[in-house]
């Protein structure tokens, strides 16, 4: 009765029907046909009926052995469609099933896989001797069961590399009658296998490209995702399934439109326009999306370099809200995609703190490099959360690999947190895998142990040693910032500086302002008069002054007033830029500026720039904190070449702010109405507070003057 209600789709019959078959009808006595009938009827009509299935296992269970083939495949079936687990019934079909496997056709070895699939039981002794049994009959497999077999062994992860082998080859073959359904499930199951077969994906390809009018969303999606699993690079396939989603992206659920453009960012495909569109699409499903999908989407945007605010503004209100309940990659991703776009919003950066201090424990190495790198990129320290993560860091430091260490290292540089523990452990993990390093990572490290100024003689000879092996791989960036930090470092390897500037000759096109200026800072520092290199960045930098900033002008002089250079066709022109961007200029920009052109004898330059510069400094540039030094430097090149009516207003602001205080704290040092551990004191403080190391040569004498000392 119930098979003849099924098979006429009357929903309503059956469920009337259910509990006659339970009470009135003696189970118990029923065969294995009607047992597998009943179970398929109530199944293919979608109704659970607890006590009756209850019943229909607990009697199949006690008959298990006269079950045949189609019994067996179809009460799986039955269950695994409605969803139903029932391991004391499944292990009994699984034991019967392993008896009878070379008596089951083709369509029931499908059923019984899918159906374990679906229920996730994973009966490796059953599923093997389905493999078997299927290589045995793989010729009399369709399209759909090499697409069910392949996606059930695929969604239970086992890997039986002969029967994956068999089903592709006679996928190959059969390709012309693989619908959607079958392509995206085949592509799907060997990329979650981690199975590249280039014939099978080229013939999934081929054949989906025709067909591609015809594919729902899950298919285009799983066929996407398949292929970027697998980082196979299909263009005509990618752009099919783009322009076929962007077609019905409506049916797409929030689901499908994230696993889309998680694709195309796996694959470095970039199609603003319909990014544009997939990113409105999500905003208005945003509200139904899974933490996964947020995640995901905002690190394929951001992978991809696509900055869409109305999208990431709903990411960030949505993810603020859920973020408890995000894992440790999904919250790395996410602080990762906002700093990768560089969208700084606040209130989802102290959602992700605070999430993160809280899971740090169970952060993965790369989680904790990459939510280090993002906050340090954001210039955002919340040093409760460094904290931890440093604490996460130094627990798992033995599995950080050369990119975490390197960006680890580079995050704490930036922000300038000096955790000493973690700072050690670092130094002996990147010597103990410094052989690994990828030459971006180690000028990253060494720019990072440079910045931090941390001494740690055998990481820097590791420094030292590899970056010479390494010379031959690296880009401009690279040379730079290891020549910077040799420098910074005082690490004394003129080999390796030679080598480094033979190199960077034959590169100068390729470098940007900021490494022209390490460059010339670096050699300079060091005192290395390299004329080849210093010739020819002096050349490749004179036609792209006016891409220097103030404080790439301002280094590029100070090295050649360090080594003594005086290039004045160059240093005019530096002059000249330094002019046009005054404005932009700190006053650690002109300090040194004006002290290289001074220590060149070069007048006429001074005479050019320091009469606005005098005006810049006194209407416009800090005068508080630790600014000492350079406002000393600065005076005292004006007092030698700027008449005194010229410099008023500096002058009433030097005095007040530093020149007096440093006067008036003296003479307490000095005299009798200060206790003298009192005045020392505060003679201390004002150095430090202010940084004023020295007082220059024109005011050492004024000084000392007021002081009552005989200058002779």
């Amino acid at each position: 009765t119930g098979w003849a209600l099924a098979k006429a789709g009357t929903e309503s019959l059956c469920i009337t029907a259910a509990p006659c078959i339970t009470g009135r009808v003696k189970l118990a006595a029923a065969g294995a046909q009607q047992l597998s009938n009943i179970s398929w009827s109530f199944a293919t009509l979608g109704i659970t009926d607890l006590p009756l299935f209850d019943a229909i296992s607990a009697a199949s269970i006690s008959q298990m052995s006269t079950f045949d083939p189609q019994n067996l495949s179809m009460t799986a079936w039955s269950w695994a469609t409605l969803g139903l687990v029932n391991r004391p019934l499944m292990s009994a079909i699984a034991e019967a099933a392993l008896k009878k496997m070379p008596a089951f056709k083709s369509q029931e070895l499908n059923n019984i896989v899918w159906s374990y699939a679906t229920l996730g039981i994973c009966d490796l002794p059953l599923l093997d001797a389905i493999a078997a049994a299927a290589l045995l009959k793989m010729s009399d497999f369709n399209a759909q069961d090499l697409a069910i077999t392949a996606l059930s062994f695929a969604r239970l992860e086992v890997l039986n590399v002969p029967l994956m082998d068999a089903i592709a080859s006679s996928a190959i073959s059969r390709r012309s009658t693989f619908h959607s359904q079958e392509i995206g499930n085949t592509s799907w199951a060997f990329a979650k296998l981690g199975l590249r077969n280039a014939p099978l994906l080229s013939a999934m390809s081929a054949e989906a490209i025709p067909k591609m009018s015809n594919f729902a969303p899950q298919h285009l999606t799983n066929t996407a995702w398949s292929f970027a699993k697998l980082s196979v690079m299909d263009r005509p396939l990618m752009e099919a399934i783009s322009s076929s989603a962007s077609i019905i992206l409506n049916e797409f659920n929030a689901q499908n439109i994230s696993n889309t453009v998680w694709s195309l960012a796996a694959l470095v495909l970039s199609n603003e326009p319909f990014l544009h569109v997939i990113a409105e699409s999500f905003v208005a499903q945003i509200k139904t999306c899974e933490p996964q999908a947020i995640s995901n989407t905002a690190w394929a945007f951001a992978s991809l370099g696509c900055l869409h605010h109305p999208l990431m503004t709903a990411i960030a209100a949505a993810a603020g809200a859920s973020i408890k309940s995000y894992n440790g990659q999904g919250i790395a991703n996410m602080a990762w995609a906002f700093a990768t776009l560089g969208v700084l919003d606040e209130p989802l950066l102290k959602a992700i703190a605070a999430a993160s201090i809280r899971t740090s424990p169970d952060f993965e190495p790369q989680n904790v490099a990459n939510t280090s790198w993002a906050f340090a990129t954001l210039d955002c320290f919340d040093r409760p959360l460094m904290t931890a993560l440093a604490a996460a860091a130094i627990s798992r430091l033995p599995e950080f690999n050369p990119q975490s260490i390197a960006n680890l290292s580079w995050s704490w540089a930036r922000i300038i947190f000096r955790d000493g523990p973690l700072i050690d452990a670092l130094a002996a993990g990147a010597i103990h895998t410094m052989a690994d390093f990828e030459s971006q990572n180690l000028s990253n490290t060494a720019w990072a142990i440079a910045t931090l100024d941390f001494f740690h003689r055998p990481l820097r000879d590791a420094i030292s040693a590899s970056a010479m092996s390494k010379l031959s791989e690296m880009h401009h960036q690279d040379l730079a910032n290891t020549a910077w930090s040799i420098a910074r470092m005082g690490i004394s390897n003129e080999p390796l500086m030679n080598s480094i500037a033979s190199r960077a000759i034959r590169m100068l096109s390729d470098f940007d302002p900021l490494g022209i200026s390490n460059l010339f800072w670096a050699y300079a520092k060091m005192e290395l008069k390299h004329e080849p290199l210093l010739a020819a960045m002096s050349a490749a930098s004179l036609s792209n002054l006016n891409n220097f900033s103030a404080q790439h002008l301002a280094n590029t002089a100070w090295s050649f007033a360090r080594l003594a250079m005086s290039d004045e066709p160059f240093l005019a022109a530096i002059a000249a830029g330094a002019i046009r961007r005054l404005k932009e200029s700190t006053c650690f920009d002109l300090s040194i500026l004006v002290w290289s052109f001074d220590i060149l004898n070069l007048s006429d330059l001074l005479g050019g720039i320091l009469p606005d510069a005098v005006d810049h400094f006194a209407d416009e540039l800090e005068d508080g904190g630790d600014v000492g030094m350079f406002w000393f430097d600065f005076a005292n090149v004006v007092a030698l070449h700027v008449p005194p009516k010229r410099t008023e207003a500096f002058d009433a602001k030097f005095f007040r702010s530093f020149l007096e205080p440093v006067e008036s704290t003296l003479l307490n040092l000095s005299g009798t109405e200060v206790p003298h551990a009192q005045a020392l004191d505060a003679w201390q403080e004002l150095l430090h507070e202010r940084q004023i190391p020295y007082l220059g040569p024109h005011y050492t004498g004024t000084v000392l003057s007021q002081l009552g000392v005989r200058i002779v």
